[in-house]
């Protein structure tokens, strides 16, 4: 729910980058992120943002890096948008198709990942996934961060933010019984839906 001051905060920062909008279109890229992130602060600490530029279109995406609690901030933030020449984006979306994901070290591409449902007894209409990986992501220190981080890429982070329990298993243990990544946003739309799992939560 949007509260009062954070209403007061949304029409605080449209109304700064209305006054400021043609210095912030002259801005770089690392430059503009960096001045809507400072005014954003003022509206929630915990919301982020992602620019992109594609030829004269700016790409502003508005982020509660999958927080279900300030996610109805978020599109209350969009919506209440002035007119603009940028588009402006609700939450981070699912990547354009494939992807491959780095940590430095290692890479894997994602066109190789499956995934399986998980029920849990306790809880029959949580949403449970596992994802099989390559070793290294289980070895990880940062083991958690990387899976969220792939769910939401792929999937997107409105959905993501869906899933009650997140695990991981060896990418040798995947077989063809298990569901190709590419459909894990249809998959938690559906179990959404449906309300049914078909593992089980350890």
């Amino acid at each position: 729910m949007t509260t009062f001051q954070h209403a007061n905060a949304i029409e605080t920062f449209w109304d700064w980058v209305t006054k400021h909008i043609s210095r912030l279109g002259a801005l770089s890229v690392p430059e503009l992120v960096d001045a809507l992130y400072e005014q954003l602060q003022e509206v929630d600490e915990y919301l982020g943002l992602l620019v992109g530029v594609d030829g004269d279109t700016t790409e502003v995406v508005f982020t509660a890096y999958g927080d279900t609690e300030r996610m109805p901030l978020v599109k209350e933030l969009v919506a209440q948008a002035p007119s603009l020449d940028w588009k402006l984006v609700a939450f981070m979306p699912p990547a354009d198709g494939p992807f491959r994901h780095s940590d430095g070290e290692n890479s894997l591409h994602t066109s190789s990942l499956r995934f399986d449902s998980l029920r849990s007894a306790s809880n029959p209409n949580s949403i449970g996934i596992r994802l099989f990986v390559p070793g290294w992501v289980l070895q990880s220190p940062h083991r958690e961060d990387t899976l969220w981080r792939l769910v939401t890429a792929i999937a997107g982070e409105e959905l993501a933010a869906l899933i009650n329990y997140l695990d991981a298993g060896p990418e040798a243990d995947s077989n063809d019984d298990h569901i190709p990544v590419a459909d894990l946003g249809a998959y938690i739309a559906w179990a959404r839906k449906n309300n049914t799992q078909q593992g089980e939560v350890p």
